[in-house]
């Protein structure tokens, strides 16, 4: 069963996925500054209003883009990874796991 609101993210995360397939030295920078946009704060039991503020599910946009190994990505979740104190979003930045 898809969640509400679900439609709208996945096509949103696999844009992204093609976008840093196909084109990755243009995408990287474009999706690197969305991830910096990202609202990661908040206590856990709020990742609702955090997706809907971000306009995105923010675990699964940060766990699909996390592979590409561009410089620009890979800081931008390092930045993440500082700024977040929610468990699961630390997880999915972490640098450490590619």
């Amino acid at each position: 069963m898809q969640r509400r609101g679900g439609q709208g993210s996945d096509r949103q995360v696999q844009a992204a996925l093609r976008l840093l397939n196909y084109f990755p030295k243009e995408a990287a920078p474009l999706i690197a500054t969305r991830l910096r946009a990202l609202d990661v704060k908040g206590p856990e039991d709020n990742a609702w209003k955090r997706d809907v503020k971000n306009g995105i599910r923010t675990i699964d946009f940060i766990n699909a883009v996390s592979w590409c190994q561009s410089a620009d990505i890979q800081d931008a979740l390092s930045d993440i990874a500082k700024r977040t104190d929610v468990k699961e979003i630390k997880e999915a930045a972490s640098t450490s796991k590619k």
